[in-house]
């Protein structure tokens, strides 16, 4: 019939939009960062109920480069408008995680962190806080989930939080014509330094981690900030700052090193 013609070339157009949508994206993404490892490799997402898909959405691996010794493990998805006549992205960012080797629990991490921006229909802010859980799989593997599990099994490493903000490791604004993006880096804290988080707020924390050279790397075995040699020193220094002081510094720093 001629109604459903029209309705099978609406679809089919919309189909190619997106699809070009993606591409552009997918292209902006390797100019900023380089091919993927292994090259072309992406992590796909799947999701069980119909209402949390996020169409397309995937996790990719690039490797160390000279200006950033370590591996950031990012998504695609969230920032894809769905459909023809979205001018602009509704969310302007992709979660990204760093790590010093190339491993696997980052693409759970980010099915997890995907999971929550669905459920939460995008409602995350920067800052903003989730619990995280470190275990050993069937295999004994290091695996994650991004929720508390300390009820449940024997939690691996002291890591208990993760903390979003803007990464401070690749400062790029991603551009496409439907919307510009970026990395919001997720930054992982001990309970000791959730403490500190809660007594000031989330920049100050994370500026003392960038000032410790802890920064944006995520490393589920290390030690708390509290126990680094130079933390009293510097933690006097941060929390002297106001809020948006703190910010203004956090937003200085060049790299994990903390180094202004």
């Amino acid at each position: 019939m001629k109604g459903g013609n029209m309705i099978d070339d609406d679809f089919d157009e919309d189909r190619i939009w997106w699809e070009q949508r993606w591409k552009e994206r997918s292209d902006t993404i390797r100019d900023a960062f380089g091919e993927t490892i292994p090259p072309g490799m992406v992590t796909s997402f799947s999701f069980d109920e119909p209402d949390l898909i996020v169409p397309g959405a995937c996790a990719m691996t690039f490797a160390p480069t000279e200006s950033r010794p370590f591996y950031l493990h990012m998504t695609q998805g969230i920032t894809q408008p769905l459909k023809r006549g979205s001018e602009y992205s509704a969310t302007k960012w992709e979660f990204g995680v760093y790590t010093h080797d190339n491993i696997n629990w980052p693409k759970q991490f980010l099915y997890d962190l995907v999971t929550c921006w669905s459920e939460m229909k995008g409602r995350i802010e920067v800052g903003h806080a989730f619990p995280v859980s470190f275990f050993k799989d069937s295999h004994g593997e290091l695996d994650c989930a991004v929720t508390d599990l300390n009820d449940f099994t024997d939690l691996v490493g002291p890591m208990r939080y993760l903390y979003l903000w803007p990464s401070l490791l690749d400062r790029v604004l991603l551009q496409t014509s439907v919307g510009d993006f970026y990395i919001m880096a997720a930054t992982l804290a001990t309970m000791g330094e959730v403490e500190l988080a809660d007594e000031l707020t989330p920049p100050h924390l994370l500026l003392l981690l960038a000032r410790l050279g802890l920064g944006q790397v995520s490393n589920p075995h290390r030690c708390c900030a509290t126990d680094h040699p130079k933390f009293e020193q510097t933690w006097c220094q941060v929390k002297a700052l106001h809020h948006d002081d703190a910010v203004r510094e956090l937003n200085k720093v060049r790299n994990f090193t903390g180094r202004l």
